[in-house]
Parts: structure tokens; C-alpha cells; sequence
């Protein structure tokens, strides 16, 4: 989920094809491509369901049969708890695709927060390849599409906050959050950083990127504050 800034009126009814829940606090939401529905990796949607509305990144190749998105469930949430009951059939609405959150060919390092995986999924969907992946999470059992990303990678560095150092060694991960490694293991370099997740982790990383990496690009997606 995404802010709302810049979003599009709803232009498609589509029905749900599948529900599947990734872990305890997220599913996936498959959901039919209408035939004049077309997008670019990296870019959302705003999806409604009974007049509420919220921004969605597609977690999905453009050229695929469905569109996936990556949902996390709030349990007071105002639209995740709704989409967490859809059944197959069940309808809602969706705007055209838009947003700049686009790859862009370079020396990739890409640093991902929760859902905000969900943008590199589709770039991994589309042939991106050879970038470095930071995932960001609390558990093992968050690191949702890992099997995806991990195919696309060089390297794949899970890192988590709420495991144990035993877990922490057997996911192959680093036990901490994201912004520590960029600020004590990260090779120096000129990169183009992509960041997609909470705010605090982008306002964080963006700080470390000016101290360490001061001659890189940052392109960022921000879905909550």
C-alpha cells in the first residue's frame, strides 16, 4: 500500500481468481487482467472495494495472465481487512496502472521493507537480473516471493529484526535491519538505490546513502509513514 498522491479514478470491475496468505500478516491477491490492462514493472493501481480506496504496487510481470499484489493485513485496517475475506468470484474495482517506480539499468541495490517487496518481485518477473536485494523483516516466515527474487539476484541478504542468531544463520541472513547493512556492510561504490517500504526506513537509508554513498541515485516508494 502506497499514499494516495497522484492516484487515478477506478476504471475496471475485475473478480478475484485467488487469495492465499503468505504469512500471518499478508496474502497475496490474485485478481483476472482485464484485456486492455496494461503496466509497466513497478508501477500500482488503486484498488477499491465499497467506496474505500488504497494504493497497491503489482507484484506480477507485466505479461502475465493475472495481477498479483502483495497485501499486509492490519486488522482494524480500513481496506486490508476486507480484501483478507474475498473468495474467487467476488468482484472490486482497480484504476489503470501508473507511478514512476520504474528500474532503470545500472548497478542495482535494491532494499525492500515488509510488502515493499512487492515492486521487485514484478521486476524480477520481467527479466531483471543481476541486482542486489535487501529484504527487511521480522521473521523467517515474512521473507514472502524470496524464492522469486533469490533466482534473480547476485546476491540475496534477508535482514531480520525479531529471529534469533540461530534462525538468523540457517535463513542465510543478517540479523539486524536493513539500514545496517547499508551503513556497516555494503561495499563502497556508486550505486542506484531503489527503496520501497515504510517511511522511516527510506528517511533512514536516504541519510546513510548521503553519508557513505554521496555520488548515487536514490529512487524511492514509500508506502506508509
Amino acid at each position: 500500500m502506497a499514499d494516495l498522491h497522484g492516484a487515478r479514478p477506478v476504471a475496471h470491475t475485475v473478480r478475484v481468481r485467488q487469495r492465499k496468505w503468505l504469512s500471518r500478516n499478508c496474502f497475496e491477491l490474485v485478481l483476472e487482467k482485464p484485456g486492455d490492462f496494461k503496466f509497466l514493472a513497478g508501477q500500482k493501481v488503486l484498488i477499491e472495494k465499497d467506496g474505500v480506496q488504497r494504493e497497491y504496487s503489482l507484484a506480477c510481470s507485466p505479461d502475465g495472465a493475472d495481477l498479483c499484489f502483495c497485501v499486509r493485513y492490519l486488522e482494524n485496517g480500513t481496506l486490508s481487512a476486507q480484501l483478507s475475506t474475498l473468495q474467487p468470484g467476488e468482484s472490486l474495482s482497480i484504476s489503470d496502472a501508473y507511478g514512476f517506480f520504474l528500474y532503470r539499468p545500472g548497478s542495482g541495490v535494491f532494499v525492500a521493507t515488509g510488502t515493499g517487496i512487492a515492486p521487485f518481485v514484478a521486476y524480477a518477473e520481467s527479466g531483471v537480473r543481476g541486482f542486489m536485494m535487501l529484504h527487511g523483516v521480522t521473521t523467517v516466515e515474512d521473507l514472502y516471493y524470496r524464492h522469486i527474487v533469490e533466482n534473480a539476484v547476485t546476491h540475496y541478504v534477508p535482514c531480520l529484526s525479531g529471529e534469533e542468531a540461530e534462525r538468523v544463520a540457517a535463513a542465510g541472513g543478517m540479523a539486524g535491519r536493513v539500514t545496517d547493512y547499508l551503513a556497516e556492510r555494503l561495499t563502497p561504490g556508486i550505486y542506484d538505490f531503489y527503496l520501497c517500504g515504510n517511511g522511516a526506513m527510506i528517511g533512514d537509508s536516504i541519510r546513510i546513502i548521503d553519508q557513505f554513498f554521496p555520488e548515487s541515485r536514490v529512487f524511492a516508494e514509500s508506502f506508509f509513514a
